[in-house]
């Protein structure tokens, strides 16, 4: 066992890093530590999966049918107009 606070902790560290299949990356690291980074190891792509996909738009169907209502109305003036405009 260790025989410092330091160490203990470091010990605990470690411990905590196996138990959560975590590993520490140290490469990098300065003398204050702001390189750590954590990874955790690597399944096989068939527990994986395909990445879903997600659909993501700007409007709610909601928006979309009135947009779309409001465009149908404003072709339908212009074109009134313009029939009106060759007459």
């Amino acid at each position: 066992m260790p025989n410092s606070l330091f160490g203990e902790l470091a010990l605990k560290f470690t411990f905590y890093l196996k138990r959560h299949n975590r590993q520490m990356n140290t490469q990098g690291t300065g003398t204050s530590g702001s390189g750590l980074s954590f990874t955790a190891k690597a399944r096989n792509n068939e527990e994986i999966g395909p990445m879903p996909v997600i659909k993501r738009t700007v409007f709610t169907p909601e928006e979309q049918l009135e947009l779309k209502a409001l465009i149908k109305e404003a072709l339908h003036e212009y074109i009134n107009e313009r029939a009106e405009q060759l007459q």
